[in-house]
């Protein structure tokens, strides 16, 4: 009897949780938006589709949808191509749209506290270092001779290309040439990715494979387990940061040197970020002793 009874109840909660999920799905029938289901919001429908995600998210934008909300178990996130959105939250309204504790929290092993990563005024106050440098004559020219540089690279490899008939890969270009920009208006070192052979480069591979395991995090709510564990991509993450802060750190301490040699000759983003530092601390410490 208690066997037959037990039975019942859960032929009634499947048929429940059936009717529950057709229901929910029946007034989605006409939605917009990528569909969801019950608890688990649009995380299957990620998943099955990450490997072409931007795609995937751009399919849902017609003229008259140009917001898409995108439902994931650990949080609710809105893609759009509206210009009056973009204007509203990047300008008019900037500051009531934090990056907030979850993508800091996401993003810290790649970030830190970074300009890209940070709210309040620990954003404030790097933004007004990097405004202050962006408006520095010498940084302007050295960013523009950076880029004209990569650029004339990148079209010698399309011409040779070309003549060759050899098929390429124009995201690996131009993932190679922003990476050899970024590096030398930032850290003025060249990676050499955009050599004629197209070497590999530790530190831009780590760098790429670190982007999209930090973007991975955003829709898989079980990475801090993995993490902990040191298991799948977080053991991978764990590794690939560790190239890219060997890398960085050693470029610090040879310019930490070259600054105390009282080598200033160098315009580049990471040196005047150093020099800045520098003169900020000296003027703390003679205010204290004033």
């Amino acid at each position: 009897m208690a066997g037959a009874l037990v039975l019942q109840g859960i032929i009634l909660l499947a048929a429940a949780v059936t009717a529950w999920i057709f229901v929910h799905r029946l007034r989605q029938r006409n939605g917009k938006d990528p569909k969801t289901w019950p608890l688990l919001g649009s995380q299957l429908e990620t998943a099955l589709n990450f490997h072409r995600l931007h795609d995937w998210i751009f399919s849902f934008f017609r003229d008259d949808h140009r917001t898409v909300k995108l439902c994931i178990p650990s949080e609710n996130l809105f893609f759009t191509v509206d210009p009056m959105n973009v204007e509203h939250i990047l300008k008019a309204n900037f500051r009531n749209y934090p990056k907030g504790e979850t993508s800091n929290y996401i993003a810290r092993d790649f970030l830190g506290d970074g300009i890209f990563n940070s709210d309040g005024d620990v954003w404030k106050r790097h933004r007004k270092v990097a405004s202050f440098e962006f408006s520095n004559r010498k940084l302007r020219d050295f960013s523009a001779d950076a880029f004209r540089e990569d650029a004339l690279r990148l079209v010698r490899i399309l011409h040779s290309a070309a003549l060759s008939d050899n098929p390429i890969d124009l995201q690996d270009l131009f993932m190679r040439m922003t990476l050899d920009s970024i590096c030398q208006v930032g850290f003025g070192v060249s990676l050499g990715s955009l050599s004629p052979e197209l070497p590999d480069i530790p530190f831009a591979k780590a760098f790429d494979t670190v982007n999209e395991i930090i973007t991975i995090r955003f829709f898989n709510a079980f990475w801090p387990i993995e993490r902990a564990l040191n298991i799948g991509k977080e053991k991978i993450l764990k590794k690939e940061v560790g190239v890219l802060n060997s890398f960085t750190a050693n470029i610090i301490h040879q310019r930490r040197l070259e600054l105390q040699g009282n080598n200033r000759s160098k315009v580049d983003l990471l040196s005047r970020f150093m020099s800045y530092n520098e003169n900020d601390l000296r003027i703390r410490n003679c205010k204290m002793l004033s």
